[in-house]
């Protein structure tokens, strides 16, 4: 489901970032995108990587 809401995100707004996407990530676990897990930034970056437009 959070993989299909930052695609939709994307395919509307150009700017979405790395950054928009570890906050939304934060937002969905209630802390700051700075406090998420190693693993976790990781593969939010892979993902953003993957799916880039």
């Amino acid at each position: 489901m959070k993989t299909q809401v930052w695609l939709k995100i994307q395919s509307i707004d150009a700017s979405a970032c790395i950054h928009r996407l570890s906050a939304l990530e934060g937002a969905i676990e209630g802390v700051r995108k700075t406090e998420l897990a190693p693993e976790i930034k990781s593969g939010l970056k892979d993902f953003y990587q993957e799916h880039r437009l």
